[in-house]
């Protein structure tokens, strides 16, 4: 068995209870092992021994960062262990896969957007793209922290406008139509809107969303001429925007006009720029600042509250003491 064979078949058979995006990132984790096997001359399965793992992570290493060589190798693990239950491998070589160690610092980047830039560019767009696409999408991102897959999930009958003014979206897992939701079911709920947002959303519907249904008969509501918005389209418009000079003035000094990542919407190249994940971080950080509790947070962002304080909340120590130190305050004054 072919290390390119051996990956095909794992892919094939992998249980369908994992989420298409994972399976991706195990399909593009694992097709770097099979070309680092091509370059080094393993033609099968078993010849791949301990010290060719030990190799594989030695190349690695020095060019991944920490984070992503644990992920990487994590993958290459399970996949040498169902090898060795077909028998494609040497008994035993699933124990010799290196187990990567990831020192705390380096487990979550810091890398997020803080509430008032991702207000500038709400505001800049409120005020010169009223209503368009990036407007309505910035502010569902902003106004949620919603993930990307949730955003794309959405239908226009999925907001719903309350008599006050305010509303709230109406999440559910629909893979059968093309739509999924990260922890499928467990991650279907309601989440509130404000106001603003339902303002903006309401005339982006009537005037700006162009009039297309998806593949399956559906109305996205973050809708494009060919039907739904794609993942990478939502990056698109992030990074773009993100990009300080767009609305002001480039803090790296750089020029504008001759800076590729000031041009190019999906170019990163630019430490100001920003994703649709770091905006959820900036979200969460955000409300874990201003007072929202772990379980209430935890339902609104569909994560853990393990999760959130490890991957998501961005506040430094001195913020977090402040924080504990009025809650705590205003317990104790609950008995005096």
């Amino acid at each position: 068995m072919t290390p390119e064979e051996a990956v095909a078949e794992y892919l094939d058979v992998n249980p369908k209870s994992n989420g298409e995006s994972t399976m991706r990132s195990h399909e593009s984790r694992l097709g770097i092992f099979v070309d680092w096997c091509d370059d080094n001359e393993i033609e099968y399965m078993n010849d791949l021994s301990k010290e060719d793992l030990e190799a594989y992570r030695e190349k690695r290493e020095k060019k991944v960062k920490p984070r992503t060589l644990e992920t990487q190798f994590q993958t290459l693990s399970v996949f040498v262990r169902y090898c060795e239950s077909q028998g494609y491998v040497k008994p035993a070589l699933s124990v010799e896969v290196p187990e990567i160690e990831v020192a705390e610092e380096d487990k979550s980047r810091d890398r997020y957007m803080t509430r008032e830039r991702a207000k500038e560019v709400v505001s800049h767009l409120s005020r010169f793209n009223y209503a368009s696409q990036d407007h309505a999408l910035w502010l569902l991102l902003t106004d949620t922290g919603i993930r990307t897959c949730t955003l794309r999930s959405l239908d226009i009958d999925d907001f719903v406008e309350l008599e006050d003014g305010t509303g709230y979206l109406n999440l559910e897992h629909r893979p059968k139509t093309g739509t999924r939701l990260k922890n499928k079911t467990a991650s279907e709920r309601q989440i509130p809107i404000s106001s603003s947002t339902c303002e903006v959303l309401s005339d982006y519907i009537e005037h700006r969303r162009p009039d297309t249904i998806d593949r399956y008969g559906r109305e996205p509501l973050i809708a494009t001429e060919q039907g739904r918005i794609s993942a990478s389209a939502v990056r698109t418009r992030i990074n773009k925007w993100s990009a300080p000079c767009l609305i002001g003035d480039c803090p790296h000094g750089r020029n504008p006009d001759t800076c590729r990542p000031a041009t190019v919407a999906g170019d990163m190249n630019c430490p100001s720029k920003r994703s649709p994940h770091d905006l959820r971080k900036g979200y969460i950080t955000y409300m874990r600042q201003n007072g929202w509790d772990g379980p209430t947070l935890s339902d609104n962002v569909d994560a853990s509250a393990d999760v959130i304080d490890r991957h998501y909340d961005k506040t430094d120590k001195e913020k977090k003491r402040k924080l504990h130190a009025t809650i705590l305050t205003e317990v104790v004054d609950d008995f005096e």
